[in-house]
């Protein structure tokens, strides 16, 4: 693909995504204590290497970069905690706090219940509007939409769920293991995650729960409706809340998350209009954005990575070694927007030569090389806006065809 000098009119990278706002304070528990026998393998599978990242960082992301939740609580078993806290470390996240696991799922999900409830930072008054969304750590594809529906359909019932269409007809066998009757199928559907509860129905709820359930039960809507007498709203999700439990489940995850993923940085920025500006923008697309001053400092799950520079004589070496950074992390495929901010008027064969270089170089590994020209008088005339609508379109739609390119803003 050949390079070219694009001038962009803008306006027609701003977003136009008009979300409702959510105001409630809302709280999540992943169980991540189970030992994953289904999958045959001596590691839980929560921690399986997908694209060079456990896979519980993936299921992370999703809650992390919302804007709306409050903290995240991670019920683990005793013997990984260490573990997981260089997880939380490597990934620079800032919401999450471990909760040691226990025997079963639902005293995990108790111990992360107690945790919200002695957390120092929240008063009272303030946990008993809140809500608790519960969600499988081996489910790392949920989204905000379905997210919000069933914190916002808690919030109002008490208890809201997931739920899919069963894919095969369901029988009952007798005794002597022959067919005694078979379920209608459209009856019926299958329970997922996430789920919501109020705060004080699922508190109220674990408060009550038979020892018998703790030991046995796995299903936590039940646990409201039978001890709180809360039937629950039931929501269809999208497929993608399926569940990774078996082997081959692994490979269909690696090829989603190729296809999904996005995880931005900032380097360099100096000025912090911009840092907001470009973050608000992303944030409007779901997307929690860092800012670092240096490349070393940049956490390892990083894939977009936005680099400001100044002058054109550091460009070339600046845009290697960035770039070198994001092939050996962005496993998936990326980004790379190098904003070049001039006094003058830039070299615009030197700066074809270059994107068309890089782009070249990073083709096989799926990563976007643009170069961002912004002249000094026009940064200060107002284009920081801008800049956080162009930036957070080469990142979000990460087009092939944009790879290359050189734009004057």
């Amino acid at each position: 693909m050949s390079s070219r000098l694009l001038f962009v009119d803008i306006h027609s990278f701003m977003p136009s995504l008009e979300e409702k706002k959510m105001e409630l304070p809302t709280y999540v528990i992943l169980p991540a204590a189970g030992s994953g026998e289904r999958m045959g393998i001596k590691q839980p599978k929560q921690f399986c290497n997908i694209l060079g990242l456990p896979l519980i960082v993936y299921t992370i992301e999703c809650f992390e970069r919302l804007p709306w939740i409050t903290k995240i609580f991670i019920v683990i078993s005793l013997d990984r905690i260490n573990y997981m806290q260089r997880i939380l470390l490597e990934n620079d996240f800032q919401k999450v706090e471990l909760v040691e696991g226990a025997s079963t799922r639902h005293r995990s999900i108790r111990n992360g219940i107690n945790a919200i409830s002695s957390d120092e930072d929240d008063e009272q008054a303030y946990l008993e509007k809140s809500v608790v969304i519960v969600h499988d750590a081996v489910r790392p594809f949920v989204d905000e939409n379905i997210l919000k529906k069933i914190a916002l359909a808690a919030s109002e019932f008490g208890a809201a769920g997931c739920i899919r269409p069963l894919v095969s007809t369901t029988v009952a066998a007798d005794e002597e293991g022959f067919l005694d009757h078979t379920l209608v199928r459209s009856k019926y559907r299958a329970s997922q995650t996430p789920q919501a509860f109020s705060y004080p129905i699922i508190k109220t709820a674990y408060e009550k729960i038979s020892e018998h359930n703790l030991d046995f039960g796995t299903e936590c809507l039940h646990v409201a409706q039978e001890y709180c007498q809360v039937k629950a709203k039931l929501i269809e999700a999208p497929e993608d809340v399926w569940k990774i439990t078996y082997r081959r489940d692994l490979y269909a995850a690696e090829a989603i998350i190729k296809e999904k993923r996005v995880s931005p940085c900032l380097v360099g920025f100096d000025d912090n209009r911009l840092v907001k500006s470009i973050q608000s923008k992303l944030s409007e697309k779901s997307l929690c954005c860092t800012s670092v001053h240096w490349m070393t400092s940049t956490p390892k799950h990083i894939n977009s990575i936005a680099i400001m520079i100044e002058g054109e004589e550091s460009l070339q070496d600046q845009g290697n070694e960035t770039l070198n950074w994001l092939i050996t992390h962005a496993i998936g495929g990326g980004c790379l927007i190098m904003i070049l901010l001039t006094t003058s008027q830039p070299n615009v064969e030197k700066l074809h030569q270059i994107a068309h270089t890089l782009s070249e170089r990073s083709k096989q590994n799926c990563v976007n090389v643009s170069i961002l020209v912004l002249e000094e008088k026009t940064y200060y005339m107002g284009a920081v806006e801008r800049i956080g609508s162009l930036v957070t379109t080469l990142m979000f739609d990460r087009l092939p065809a944009f790879s290359g390119q050189v734009f004057m803003v």
